[in-house]
């Protein structure tokens, strides 16, 4: 599959948000929801920060320069793209340098994206609410 050369994730379709070294990320259109730990949170962090897709397999290479990182790289955003979790973005020219403080693993281990829909039904049935200061539900005006 080939990728655009800058991505983004799928907002407002897609949550995501890295917790102690896993990415964690919510489809809220099919309710499916996924996990990427390692490698694959840091390509998650990059694409959350509006890295290009040179930049981020440029970050993952330099860290890792086996020949497999790249590829696998590659294969880890085609995927995320399938899912629905990210899509081309048309926006200005990608840069091809990685945002700073982003951390990686020690030793590489290709990224693997896990894909949970046990709880499909439940995300579909109430979808998240945003919640201001009033807290929800909340009351109708007049009501």
């Amino acid at each position: 599959m080939d990728i655009p050369p800058r991505l983004r994730v799928n907002a407002p379709h897609v949550i995501g948000e890295s917790v102690d070294g896993e990415a964690l990320i919510v489809n809220l259109e099919t309710g499916a929801y996924y996990s990427a730990t390692g490698v694959g949170d840091a390509i998650w962090t990059l694409l959350a920060e509006g890295a290009g897709v040179a930049a981020i397999v440029n970050a993952i290479t330099a860290r890792y320069p086996a020949a497999a990182a790249g590829e696998s790289v590659h294969a880890f955003l085609a995927e995320l793209v399938e899912e629905g979790l990210a899509v081309g973005d048309s926006g200005a020219e990608p840069s091809t340098a990685a945002p700073a403080g982003v951390s990686l693993p020690a030793a590489f281990t290709a990224p693997v994206l896990q894909k949970y829909t046990d709880m499909q039904d439940l995300l579909l049935l109430d979808p998240i609410h945003e919640v201001d200061d009033t807290g929800w539900p909340s009351a109708l005006p007049g009501a």
